[in-house]
């Protein structure tokens, strides 16, 4: 088998989505003297979303490199400062900030392949909404950054649980509010749960982590019942134990909604449900949805009030859809966007080691791989194990690495 890396291109002139390593700065091509802020984005391409192979739920929300847009007194080791900058790309504190420091403030325009398929969060499946959804909404626990096996409080401060028990306790973390004003409580979490567990059928098909998760919808699922014990604490039943349930709550889709806008919405009538494509204010992440044009673009705000310990650095984020890689590229190049995600292999070279980019490889889930049935064809060689191992033999690991994905991956 043959894993690859995902490639994921950034240009440091982006100021941080949210808490992420520092960065040193350079400049934009073919934009000098222009900040993030200065140049805004234009939706002109068609849509487009993080495809299916990015990250899901551990598919962290896009992380970006501190902006280039450093104050005038504070010269980046490796580029000049920009000549003129907006007033949202002042740091926040007073110390001036070294070559590599997180900056607050300013704008980043991210590529992404679309949108997202739908706002409510448990609607929904596919990466490029979950890079949307992510910033916005937030679940009761998360993967730890950079691991697949560990979890770690979001919404919850605490939980009492193991895979071989029935009943998990979460503690709430106290003192959130979502991005309406509605306090976090442990009834809020019950009414997001009782909304998954009765969606109506026509929901159910695109409920499909919760389905999964939970063996289906219902009375007969894995759920046994979701109590509210305390004003911040939240009882989960099961009907047997899962291995699955506390890493599957997890995910984006099981992401909690103030109910106060799954009631101004009518989130649970799937004919009047506007949850999917209003913008509202349901969430508590560390980004506000401020305006959203379906097809066109992602308009993201700073949560000034995030309880969280990593709030934003930028003041606003905006994700604009190119579904052809080489669209997505070009505006890159023509600092349209600061900043895209999977480039094509092909693409590599016009971006690594070109001043003014930074290209980050990281781990990939993807892996290309010969798959065959040695019982399909009565009589196959297949059949022997010594034939398929021949067959792997044979196999140019390398070869393929170096035609179809640039060098970047592994045997």
């Amino acid at each position: 088998m043959i894993r690859v890396r995902s490639l994921v291109l950034l240009v440091v002139i982006i100021l941080m989505i949210a808490a992420c390593a520092p960065g040193g700065s350079t400049p934009v091509p073919g934009t000098p003297g222009t900040t993030p802020a200065q140049s805004e984005p234009v939706a002109s391409e068609p849509a487009e979303s993080e495809p299916a192979e990015s990250e899901p739920a551990e598919s962290e929300p896009a992380e970006s490199e501190p902006a280039e847009s450093e104050p005038a007194e504070s010269e980046p080791a490796e580029s000049e400062p920009a000549e003129s900058e907006p007033a949202e790309s002042e740091p926040a504190e007073s110390t001036p900030p070294t070559a590599g420091d997180p900056v607050t403030g300013g704008t980043l325009a991210f590529g992404g392949a679309a949108l997202a398929a739908s706002l409510d969060p448990a609607l929904t499946s596919d990466g490029e909404s979950f890079r949307i959804l992510q910033q916005i909404y937030e679940p009761l626990v998360d993967l730890a950054p950079g691991t697949v096996d560990e979890l770690v409080g979001v919404l919850a401060e605490s939980w009492e649980g193991e895979p071989s028990d029935t009943e998990y306790v979460f503690n709430l973390k106290q003192g959130v509010t979502f991005h309406d004003g509605t306090p976090l409580n442990a009834e809020a979490v019950k009414a997001n749960f009782d909304r998954w567990q009765n969606f109506a059928e026509e929901l159910q098909a695109n409920a499909y982590y919760y389905g999964a998760v939970m063996d289906g919808f219902g009375p007969e699922n894995l759920i046994s019942s979701v109590e509210a014990t305390d004003e911040n604490t939240v009882t989960i039943t099961l009907r047997e134990p899962s291995p699955t349930f506390l890493f599957g709550i997890a995910l984006t889709p099981f992401s909690i909604v103030s109910p106060a806008v799954l009631e101004s919405t009518n989130a649970d009538d799937p004919t009047a449900s506007t949850l999917g494509t209003e913008v509202v204010q349901g969430g508590t992440g560390a980004f506000v949805l401020e305006d959203y044009v379906p097809a066109e673009s992602a308009t993201l705000s700073r949560n000034e009030d995030y309880h969280g310990e990593h709030p934003a650095y930028l003041d606003r984020l905006i994700i604009l859809p190119y579904a052809d890689p080489a669209a997505r590229l070009q505006a890159l190049q023509a600092g349209t966007i600061q900043g895209l995600d999977l480039i094509a292999p092909a693409d590599r070279a016009a971006v690594d080691g070109v001043e003014g980019y930074q290209l980050i490889n990281r781990e990939s889930y993807n892996t290309l791989y010969l798959g065959v049935n040695p019982t399909a064809t009565e009589g196959s060689p297949l059949a022997e194990q010594a034939v398929r191992q021949a067959v792997s033999h044979a196999i140019d690991r390398e070869g393929l690495i170096a035609a179809f994905y640039g060098g970047g991956g592994s045997p």
